[in-house]
């Protein structure tokens, strides 16, 4: 059976959601009209199994967190410990899917200072980046 994205999608969304972050949370980066803190997750990678590995999906997707560079870094460090402590190995119910768990395989190297477009805003921002695999069974 081929397995669509969006259920994976819909769930991780729902999951950031349910942390109760002190951020908007997008599920991509087109259109939004950044208000900061914000966080921000889009699929890196979302390769196709050969067919003879079974049903199973290896999604890696990243989050980004921006925050106001004249808050300091503390309260986007913040943040990004928060997903960390609510994604890393933990599990999400996805429409079509069975046995979905999240890894975090790169937790970020540090706080940067970016330039970042959103909508109509043109902001400086504090952003740490994350790197998550999520790993499940088409059912």
């Amino acid at each position: 059976m081929a397995s669509a994205q969006q259920p994976l999608i819909d769930s991780l969304y729902a999951k950031l959601l349910s942390l109760s972050l002190a951020a908007d949370v997008y599920d991509s980066y087109s259109g939004q009209d950044f208000n900061q803190p914000t966080v921000v997750f889009n699929v890196v990678s979302d390769p196709v199994q050969p067919y003879f590995t079974g049903d199973s999906v290896r999604m890696d997707f990243q989050i980004d967190v921006y925050g106001p560079l004249n808050n300091g870094t503390k309260n986007t460090r913040i943040i990004a410990d928060s997903i960390f402590s609510g994604l890393h190995r933990s599990s999400i119910t996805a429409s079509g899917y069975t046995g979905v768990s999240i890894l975090c395989t790169e937790r970020g190297n540090g706080m940067q200072e970016e330039f970042i477009q959103g909508g109509r805003t043109l902001l400086d921002a504090w952003r740490v980046t994350q790197q998550y695999r999520l790993f499940g069974t088409a059912s």
